[in-house]
């Protein structure tokens, strides 16, 4: 169980706090970006520390907090194309 909500918190966290200052009406693109943009981050975050030499997994969910920390408390003025 706690395998599932490890991986279900990696894979939309990020995503959510990046995708919601975007500017979607549609609550399922929002949630299917949220994965979409979490996933993508957190393979993006574990390959620049195994490229880098320092992978570890408490490195990485450190700096997977610090991106969704700082996306979530980010100032967001929503992207309007």
């Amino acid at each position: 169980m706690r395998l599932v909500l490890a991986v279900a918190l990696v894979a939309v966290a990020p995503g959510w706090a990046i995708v919601r200052h975007l500017p979607l009406d549609d609550p399922l693109a929002r949630v299917v970006l949220s994965v979409t943009v979490g996933v993508a981050v957190a393979t993006g975050v574990a390959g620049f520390l195994m490229y880098a030499g320092w992978w570890s997994p408490g490195r990485a969910a450190t700096v997977l907090v610090l991106v969704t920390l700082g996306a979530a408390t980010a100032k967001g003025h929503g992207l309007r194309w």
